[in-house]
């Protein structure tokens, strides 16, 4: 059994490497932002930007309700579309909740045009 860490400074945090950048950003209170590339992948629109993942979390609620108005005709129609109740689209609309990773997923697949919109462009 290995001891307890008692000095967290020391637990590398960020970057796949754990090396001395990750140890010196998380002391410094630096968050791990960059861009991510896929070789062969298609373009990322995002190349260039940095992502924040919590400032993205924070917009979702909002952008997916505005979404959910402009793509469909009423609560019924989206909770047909994605298989739920229309309480979980008004759940989905107030921000109570958040839908599935899998019902964002199935929005985009089928209507593309939604990933730029929950993206903010």
């Amino acid at each position: 059994m290995t001891a307890p860490i008692r000095n967290l400074s020391a637990v590398p945090f960020g970057p796949q490497d754990h090396g001395a950048t990750g140890a010196r950003a998380a002391s410094s209170g630096e968050s791990f932002r960059k861009p991510i590339s896929v070789a062969g992948a298609a373009p990322d629109p995002l190349a260039g930007r940095l992502a924040d993942l919590h400032a993205l979390r924070r917009a979702m609620p909002e952008r997916f309700a505005q979404l959910l108005e402009a793509q469909f005709r009423s609560n019924d129609e989206a909770a047909l579309f994605f298989g739920v109740t229309e309480r979980t689209i008004r759940n989905w609309k107030a921000g109570r909740n958040e839908p599935a990773a899998s019902a964002v997923l199935f929005l985009i697949h089928t209507r593309p045009s939604a990933a730029r919109q929950l993206l903010g462009e």
